[in-house]
């Protein structure tokens, strides 16, 4: 039987872009909040939220493991993206009509979710279409 309690979720993300030769080109920064559930089943967490903005809608789905994070999103744009600490995935990203092959190399997992809420750090490497990323995701959650 899952433990669930409703939470508030604070994301943030930090994303350069990298040319061929590794070298920053730009960088962005996001922030979102959204009110959601916290769930334990067992050894698994997850938090899943929707996102609604003016021009995105974006449900989410975050599972944490002993074997990593998984990070489902469905709605303007729909991918499921699994980090593992030290590993390479692949993964296929969609913003109708247009797919992109993906893939990731995890450099570091940090989780400390609770009861009482915590946080989830990602930092991984990401090439998109072609492109290359440096990334670094925060989740912060609360209680409500």
């Amino acid at each position: 039987m899952a433990l669930t309690k409703r939470v508030k979720i604070y994301t943030e993300s930090f994303i350069e872009e990298l040319s061929d030769n590794g070298a920053a080109e730009d960088a962005e920064k996001t922030f979102s909040e959204a009110e959601g559930e916290l769930s334990f089943f067992g050894e698994s967490i997850l938090l899943s939220y929707a996102e609604n903005s003016a021009d995105t809608q974006m449900n989410s789905k975050i599972t944490v493991s002993k074997n990593g994070v998984t990070v489902k999103k469905s709605g303007s744009a729909n991918y499921e993206f699994v980090f593992i600490e030290g590993g390479r995935t692949e993964a296929l990203y969609s913003v109708p009509p247009y797919s992109f092959d993906t893939e990731i190399y995890t450099r570091r997992i940090r989780n400390s979710l609770s009861l009482d809420g915590g946080e989830i750090s990602l930092i991984y490497d990401m090439t998109i279409g072609g492109a290359k990323r440096k990334t670094a995701m925060k989740i912060r959650v609360t209680m409500l």
